[in-house]
C-alpha cells in the first residue's frame, strides 16, 4: 500500500511502510458503516436512523468513551475511517515491546 502514489499509481493512501503503522500492532482500526446489513458506507455526514445526529459521529464519540482517537482530527492527513487507542500510537515504541509466543504485545 505504500508503494500507491509513489512508485504504483494511484493517490497515496498511508504514510506507514510496511511494520510502520500501529494497525499492524493491533492498536488501530479502519471502520465503514454497514447499512441495513447490506451496504458500506463511509458517508460522515449521513443520519440513517433520523435522530439529527450524522451516525458517523456517533460512531465517534463511542470511540472516544473508550479512549481511541479519530484520524478525522488530525490537523494534516485527516483519515476519516481511522480509529487509535490513545497512548499507543507509536509503531516505534510498540515494535520494542515485549511479545508472547505468537507474537501479540504484552500490556502488562
Amino acid at each position: 500500500m505504500y508503494a500507491q502514489g509513489r512508485t504504483a499509481p494511484g493517490k497515496k493512501i498511508t504514510n506507514a511502510k510496511g511494520g510502520q503503522s500501529i494497525h499492524n500492532y493491533g492498536f488501530a482500526v479502519d471502520i465503514c458503516l454497514i447499512i441495513e446489513g447490506k451496504t458500506a458506507s463511509w458517508d460522515t455526514k449521513k443520519d440513517w436512523d433520523n435522530d439529527k445526529i450524522a451516525d458517523w459521529y456517533e460512531c465517534v464519540k463511542i470511540f472516544a468513551l473508550y479512549g481511541w482517537e479519530w484520524g478525522g482530527n488530525w490537523k494534516t492527513f485527516k483519515d476519516m475511517p481511522h480509529f487509535e487507542k490513545g497512548n499507543f500510537n507509536s509503531w516505534r515504541k510498540l515494535s520494542k515491546l515485549k511479545k508472547d509466543k505468537n507474537g501479540y504485545i504484552i500490556l502488562s
